[in-house]
């Protein structure tokens, strides 16, 4: 009967996190590829067989005697005498941080990008929304021969387009 109640135990998280903390402080997962597993932590899943869940970085590379050891230390911790344990190293799932400053609004405009329907001084527009009637170099033409935001771009589309500079 006591190896039946060893089976049903349930162990709390937070006592099965400071458990990991104490484990992994005492002996390090060895680094693969120059980098370290971290673990971030463990909660019981199941009961019969006991079943156990660790949260790690690069969990793939975890080797089959560092799974041994925390078992044991497990064990050694808990008890679960005569009674098989699962335990599972799994990646942890992360939502994709936003880069910072937020959210992109849409593409940028570089050179060459339609101007989004800004016209030149007179209010004319050309196909594509782009000036016609001297506007300045930024307010989305292109740029002139002497240079500002795009003249290296407008330079190559000269090129390409003659074959020639």
């Amino acid at each position: 009967m006591e190896i039946a109640a060893e089976r049903r135990k349930r162990i709390p998280t937070p006592a099965l996190n400071a458990w990991l903390r104490e484990a992994a402080a005492r002996r390090p997962a060895p680094n693969v590829h120059g980098r370290q597993p971290r673990f971030f932590y463990a909660a019981q899943v199941a009961t019969e067989p006991p079943t156990f869940v660790i949260f790690a970085s690069d969990a793939a590379t975890i080797h089959f005697s560092y799974r041994r050891y925390l078992e044991n230390q497990l064990r050694d911790a808990f008890g679960f005498a005569g009674t098989p344990i699962r335990l599972i190293i799994r990646e942890r799932e992360r939502e994709k941080a936003l880069p910072r400053g937020g959210p992109r609004r849409g593409p940028k405009a570089g050179p060459g990008a339609k101007s989004g329907g800004k016209t030149g001084p007179a209010g004319k527009s050309g196909p594509g929304g782009k000036s016609v009637a001297g506007g300045k170099a930024g307010a989305g033409g292109k740029a002139g021969p002497k240079g500002g935001p795009g003249a290296k771009a407008a330079a190559q589309r000269r090129v390409s387009n003659t074959g020639r500079r």
